[in-house]
């Protein structure tokens, strides 16, 4: 078949039929992809056979009747329409982003625990109105997964304390809070009974820290924190925040926490304020360049400037 022809063959491919094939490598199988795709198995298979006429080459194996194989012009075929795809879908978001129509689905991380889609409510709601065709998905992690899950590409930015993201090779960051610390203690401890509390009237109790926080950097922080309050912690590691929390509650031992943590408004538990900020940044991969993840970025850190957020007990 001359060049030209050839071309003008494989120009006739539909997006439908190539939707198709990925479906049916996705499961390799025809029988789950037909009901994904809502057609019947015949239809399907016959969609397939014809893209490989088109094409002139065997996208499958067929030979083992119990398992379904890609042939090597199916995997350079796979790389090729996957690829294409998502450039498409890249080059459509660039576009609608320069034509002043943001779009897409916008991940981000934050710290479990962390009260923090509730203080940018009216945020999320003026994002709902103003951009319809973007997705906000916020799911919640622990601190130490954060930052390796951003840097995987799993989220586009996270909700961060600042002394784990400005450790952590490939990130930027910006400052959007910088509360004072709260000292959280269960309301059954004795020192509970007392009218004023000073930090420093917790250096004889055990002072409950995550055990597993990306190379210490939290802990060797934390030590520093209650030496700039003017005692020495007795630290205790603990495996996560609900160990921290169950061991407070027995009433003897206390936590750093940040105001912002939904266990502050909890009637089990008592809080004093200390004089020494916990800030917290959102953050973003370095060769992060996309759109969204700037003009979304930008609007949190001025929300917190402006002071709109809910606020802290």
């Amino acid at each position: 078949m001359p060049p030209l022809a050839r071309i003008r063959k494989v120009s006739s491919v539909t997006s439908l039929q190539i939707n198709y094939f990925l479906c049916v490598v996705k499961h390799m199988s025809f029988t789950k992809a037909a009901a994904e795709l809502y057609i019947t198995q015949p239809s399907l298979s016959k969609q397939i056979s014809n893209l490989e006429t088109e094409l002139g080459v065997r996208l499958f194996d067929r030979s083992v009747k119990t398992q379904l194989r890609l042939t090597p012009a199916g995997i350079t075929m796979r790389d090729f329409f996957a690829r294409s795809r998502d450039d498409f879908t890249q080059a459509l978001q660039k576009a609608q982003e320069e034509n002043g129509t943001l779009s897409g689905t916008l991940r981000i991380g934050v710290i479990e625990g962390l009260d923090f889609i509730r203080k940018i409510q009216p945020l999320i709601a003026r994002w709902e109105a103003e951009y319809p065709n973007v997705q906000l998905v916020f799911e919640r992690q622990p601190l130490e997964k954060l930052n390796h899950d951003l840097l995987a590409g799993s989220y586009d930015l996270c909700i961060q304390l600042y002394i784990l993201a400005c450790a952590t090779p490939g990130l930027k960051w910006e400052i959007i809070d910088r509360k004072n610390g709260l000292f959280l203690y269960s309301a059954q401890n004795p020192l509970a009974q007392r009218h004023h509390l000073e930090p420093a009237d917790f250096q004889q109790d055990p002072f409950y820290v995550l055990d597993a926080d990306g190379g210490g950097v939290t802990r060797a922080a934390d030590i520093q924190y209650c030496q700039s309050l003017g005692f020495t912690p007795i630290l205790v590691p603990m495996p996560n925040d609900d160990s921290i929390l169950h061991a407070i509650s027995a009433g003897r031992g206390f936590g750093l926490f940040h105001p912002w943590c939904w266990y502050v408004s909890s009637q089990d538990f008592r809080w004093i304020e200390t004089t020494q900020p916990i800030p917290l940044c959102i953050a973003w991969k370095e060769h992060n360049r996309r759109e969204l993840t700037h003009v979304f970025r930008r609007d949190v850190a001025a929300f917190f400037q402006s002071g709109a957020s809910a606020s802290s007990p």
